[in-house]
């Protein structure tokens, strides 16, 4: 489009002007954000930096989270690669109003990049119109709208009406020298205008197109699009330890172990909080959530945010108040004056929000900073309170002699681990595995398992201790390193080399968080272990489980380590006639209601958590549901129980099925 054929006057003052307010007001709005950023305490999140960059580009521009829910992943993914595209188109509207000619004229005026730009805009209107029938329509539970929410579509559709617009206009009134289809279809349709309307036209959608370009400039920063810039950031600044590590803190340090001030937090989790595209992904997924309890993750992260603008002038908490650059003093207590403590002690630390985040937020970190604080000054619920004390005196929550630990090994005829042992590994039984007659059942099929292939074992006895994980997530630091640092003294003493146990959640504190304290010992669950055993053949099975079953996945062996084929292989290798998979599963699987402390924890909701996991079992028509966790199939056998009283669905751990199949 030849600059000389331009029948208006550019006005380089006015462009100038309405870029210079979007600029401005975008550049003091992310510098104070990012003044607010640097409260938080050190992180480093720059190491592996290739890897880093690699998985960003990967999610960024693969999209891969946003996929994973069809439609509005495909109009998002649309006018992400639509803006890229367009991007370029407006950036020679630009060049073209302050310099009066194109932008790499080679591409601009080619036909081919008009063709494709005007295809692109004209699929972004539609991806708009898909995300408002959504939006307004069908309105998912997660979906919420406001203002912000509108004015972006709108303003989306403007850039994109304008752009064609001016394209079509240009057409007729023959300042282009070349045209596309779009622009052709369009010009159509001004065809009954005279020359001088024309250029009003032309004039109109041109600076139009400008204005909307500023105001978006300007809004994205106070806006729930402040994403588009943080996301991408937020994706190379990922954490890159185990899912299921937790910060370790110095608990000898002065000061408060958990997080009260935002500048307790590091400058990565203050980061999460404007990175958020509030679309509601972490809500379809929260057990917490769906049942009817205080907790939304959605809302703790906007919670957070509000409550860092509002305790610091650095920013305002809308776009009227003023800006000033100087920052409030913090207030101890800040962090959970902004946030609902139930909300906090609701989670199940299930992790389904963080897997489902396209921004990668890091949501069970900051609740678990959060409970170190509440637990420090405020204390525990008398349940909670009752399960701590019962790990610092008796090392389990049960509260009972540890020569019961000793007496329930005896039951199982398995010898105790020692310096003079030779054993090929140890088995953890964990508390629940040693006091919960439910879980008992499980530790008395591995240990069956066990001796049926030859395998040489031991177990700790009265020597070993709660792993921890509830202390941990429960905010009870201290407790969770004194146990931790007892328990990898007594591994280490007997030269232990391979844990065995049958709790994900052991499991994962040993696999994950121990090494943080010097722990070297490999670590096994139970599923992998009886899969690996049942490969080889060193299990005789003659009386194979002949009926369809589903599969539970528990969510610190799921989730947060990645087993999902061990459990079902076995159980294939067992004789089960077909899995039959629940809506929710694998990576999506519902949580089950017992992780996060919630055994100890006081629930106050519509529907418990496990009853909705089990309603989910009983479409499926099975017999048996089985779970890999002593938690899990604690939860679901009492929700079997409280929905029908004595009823003909088995709950299950994969090793009693796999023992089942054993001959007598």
């Amino acid at each position: 489009m030849p600059a000389e054929g331009y029948p208006i006057v550019y006005s380089t003052l006015l462009l100038g002007l309405l870029l210079g307010f979007g600029f401005v007001v975008f550049a003091r709005r992310l510098i104070a954000v990012l003044r607010l950023v640097r409260v938080g305490r050190e992180d480093n999140r720059l190491d592996h930096f290739w890897k880093r960059l690699s998985l960003a580009l990967l999610f960024v521009f693969g999209q891969t989270r946003v996929l994973e829910n069809r439609m509005p992943g495909m109009a998002h993914l649309v006018i992400f690669y639509g803006f890229l595209v367009i991007s370029l188109g407006t950036l020679n509207i630009l060049w073209r109003g302050f310099l009066q000619q194109s932008f790499i004229p080679s591409i601009i005026e080619s036909s081919v990049f008009l063709e494709v730009m005007d295809v692109t805009a004209v699929l972004v209107i539609v991806a708009v119109l898909v995300i408002a029938y959504r939006r307004f329509v069908i309105h998912p539970l997660e979906v919420r709208n406001s203002f912000g929410a509108i004015a972006v579509l709108v303003l989306i559709s403007l850039l994109m009406v304008t752009l064609l617009v001016t394209e079509a206009t240009a057409l007729r009134l023959g300042m282009s020298t070349q045209s596309s289809v779009v622009a052709a279809w369009t010009s159509v349709a001004l065809s009954d205008l005279t020359q001088s309307q024309l250029t009003i036209v032309y004039a109109a959608s041109y600076w139009l197109h400008i204005a909307g370009l500023a105001a978006f400039l300007a809004y994205i920063p106070y806006s729930k699009h402040m994403h588009l810039l943080v996301s991408p950031f937020n994706q190379f600044l990922r954490s890159l330890r185990p899912k299921g590590s937790l910060r370790a803190v110095d608990v000898d340090s002065p000061g408060p172990i958990g997080v009260g001030a935002f500048s307790q937090f590091t400058w990565k989790h203050l980061l999460d909080l404007f990175a958020c595209t509030e679309c509601g992904r972490c809500l379809t997924y929260c057990p917490a959530y769906l049942s009817g309890q205080p907790l939304a993750p959605r809302q703790v992260i906007l919670d957070l945010k509000k409550g860092l603008l509002r305790r610091h002038d650095g920013l305002p908490s809308s776009v009227s108040r003023s800006v000033t650059l100087t920052l409030s003093q913090p207030r101890d207590s800040e962090v959970v004056e902004a946030v609902d403590p139930r909300a906090i002690w609701a989670c199940t630390t299930c992790r389904a929000c963080q897997d489902r985040c396209p921004s990668l937020i890091e949501h069970v970190d900051k609740i678990i900073d959060i409970r170190r604080f509440l637990l420090e000054t405020e204390g525990a619920s008398p349940t909670l309170g009752k399960a701590l004390e019962g790990l610092a005196l008796m090392g389990n929550p049960q509260m009972s002699p540890l020569n019961e630990r000793a007496m329930g090994v005896e039951k199982l005829g398995v010898p105790l681990a020692n310096s003079t042992l030779e054993a090929e590994i140890v088995y953890w039984l964990g508390c629940s595995g040693a006091y919960e007659p439910k879980a008992q059942e499980i530790s008395a099929a591995v240990t069956k398992i066990l001796k049926k292939a030859g395998v040489p074992f031991a177990v700790l006895g009265s020597e070993e201790r709660c792993c921890g994980d509830l202390a941990r997530r429960t905010g009870e630091e201290g407790l969770f390193q004194e146990l931790a640092q007892h328990n990898i003294a007594n591994l280490s003493r007997l030269g232990a080399k391979k844990v065995l146990t049958s709790c994900p959640h052991c499991y994962n504190t040993l696999r994950n968080e121990y090494p943080d304290f010097g722990a070297e010992f490999a670590v096994v669950h139970h599923s992998d272990f009886i899969l690996e055993l049942l490969q080889a053949k060193r299990i005789e099975l003659r009386r194979p489980l002949a009926q369809p079953v589903t599969f539970h996945d528990p969510c610190y062996l799921g989730r947060y380590n990645g087993v999902y084929d061990s459990p079902r292989q076995s159980l294939m290798l067992a004789g089960c006639t077909e899995i039959r998979e629940m809506e929710r599963a694998r990576d999506k699987a519902l949580c089950c209601g017992g992780g996060g402390g919630q055994t100890y924890l006081e629930a106050t909701c519509r529907t418990r958590v496990n009853q909705l996991r089990f309603a989910e079992t009983e479409r499926l028509s099975v017999a048996v549901i089985a779970t890999a966790c002593p938690f899990c199939k604690l939860m679901l056998d009492d929700a079997a129980r409280y929905d029908s009283g004595p009823t003909n669905v088995r709950v299950r751990d994969i090793a009693e099925l796999v023992c089942e199949a054993i001959p007598v």
